[in-house]
């Protein structure tokens, strides 16, 4: 029994022996493992989140990027879409304002004299 160890130890020594000579341990790629994994966890502790959530947080800042954008194009419409009715608000005060004169002009002058007088008296009473 203690052969029969002995000799599995040996056949798994050997066994790592080879997996460690086939094992390309390069200094440079280990460097760079190590950097994106120092990244992954720092952004997680930057978005309060496990390094697991980084993949489904990323994916909630695309999708609200994309809605930040479209809100953009929206905002641009908005703005030309005050402008034309601030135009437009314009022209129906301009519209009015001339209906209002030609009507003032064409109002009976009995009742300009009245409106007149009534002014007056107004006056006469502050006075």
């Amino acid at each position: 029994m203690l052969e029969e160890a002995a000799i599995q130890l040996s056949e798994a020594s050997d066994e790592l022996r080879h997996y460690h000579d086939r094992l390309d341990l390069d200094p440079n790629r280990l460097f760079e493992l190590e950097q994106r994994i120092s990244r992954q966890i720092a952004l997680a502790r930057k978005h309060q989140v496990m390094p697991e959530e980084l993949p489904a947080v990323y994916q909630a800042m695309l999708e609200e990027q994309r809605l930040l954008d479209d809100s953009a194009g929206s905002l641009e419409s908005l703005s030309q879409q005050v402008v034309e009715h601030h135009q437009l608000a314009l022209e129906t005060a301009r519209q009015l304002h001339a209906l209002r004169r030609g009507q003032r002009r064409r109002a009976d002058p009995a009742y300009h004299r009245k409106y007149a007088l009534t002014f007056d008296a107004a006056r006469g009473l502050r006075d």
